[in-house]
């Protein structure tokens, strides 16, 4: 299980990469973008694994067996992509939230956990 001190210590790494932490050219991830992802990170219920992506974001992923759920974090917005297996229903989603503040996003996040995660 990852924990809120693991991310968080992995965050910070973030802020020290440089051009082409990716091993091809990616820029470095925004300061405003990591600031954020912490901020969210403190107000989950569920600690998810995270990754840099090169394109400039943040990607908070939760997976358990062919469930997997994928949140890329911007500056202002979320990209979602889920795969929900129960039973022999299964279903995709790929969706996009713009968000105003901390809480709206954190509440959005926790209301996927409650619905989706803790079920698998």
């Amino acid at each position: 299980m990852v924990t809120l001190e693991y991310n968080l210590n992995k965050i910070n790494e973030m802020y020290k990469f440089k051009e082409g932490w990716d091993g091809y050219y990616a820029d470095p991830i925004p300061k405003k973008i990591l600031d954020l992802t912490k901020d969210i990170l403190r107000h989950i219920q569920m600690q998810p694994e995270i990754f840099p992506v090169a394109t400039g974001c943040i990607q908070l992923e939760y997976e358990k067996g062919n469930n997997y759920l994928e949140i890329e974090l911007y500056e202002d917005s979320l990209s979602l992509f889920m795969i929900n297996e129960k039973g022999r229903d299964s279903f995709s989603i790929k969706s996009y939230y713009k968000f105003r503040e901390i809480d709206s996003i954190a509440n959005y996040i926790n209301l996927l956990i409650e619905e989706y995660v803790e079920e698998w």
